[in-house]
């Protein structure tokens, strides 16, 4: 009873829902499925609280035990604190001033930072590919790393246009298939899921047995 109670809660709204969106459009006044998407709201709401003073609880203990590592979770406090406190005396959510300053000389500034160790990471990649047992894909990723990161490099004119073409081609033929293949496969896997709990054969909401 216990795992058959919320087994039949999570099927009964996920297939409401699911038909909500697939016949609203047809049938007035079929919006039940709104109601589910708001309460959904709040409980993600109230998720991300949850992991918020989680988080602050986490690393708080950290901090007050001293244990390895922890000027790291006393910079974590810090800096969410500072950012929760200019969201709330500022009122105006992530649009506003101090938070778009933040985002635009704080977090932007880290994430290219951190996007520049790709070049270090597919170095040490190719080196320790070629120091094994090279094959042809292992001179294939070589020469694609290679190309690119030429392309990248402001030439002279005569020699950076050819490279250029190159860069792009490759970036907009084979990269971009390669990310259509990750999201096509993101989605199915998606799908799949979504099914297996709809039809109860996945029960993740329910408690498991000891």
């Amino acid at each position: 009873m216990r795992r058959g109670i919320p087994t039949a809660i999570a099927v009964t709204v996920g297939l409401t829902t699911l038909v909500g969106y697939l016949f609203a459009p047809l049938v007035p006044g079929l919006a039940v499925h709104l109601l589910f998407i708001r309460w959904a709201a709040i409980l993600a709401a109230v998720a991300f609280l949850l992991g918020i003073l989680n988080l602050f609880s986490v690393h708080v203990g950290r901090v007050a035990e001293m244990r390895r590592e922890w000027p790291y979770s006393l910079i974590l406090i810090l800096a969410a604190s500072l950012v929760i406190i200019i969201a709330l005396l500022e009122q105006q959510g992530p649009g506003g001033r101090a938070m778009t300053w933040l985002f635009q000389y704080t977090l932007f500034p880290l994430e290219a930072s951190a996007a520049s160790l790709l070049l270090f990471f597919m170095v040490t990649t190719a080196y320790r590919a070629m120091s094994r047992r090279p094959t042809g894909y292992t001179f294939l990723f070589l020469l694609t790393i290679v190309l690119v990161l030429l392309g990248a490099i402001p030439f002279s004119a005569s020699l950076a246009d050819p490279l250029s073409q190159v860069r792009h081609w490759v970036v907009n033929v084979f990269a971009t298939a390669g990310a259509r293949g990750m999201l096509l496969g993101v989605a199915l896997g998606t799908i799949t899921a979504g099914l297996r709990v709809l039809l109860g054969i996945d029960r993740p909401h329910s408690e498991r047995e000891p």
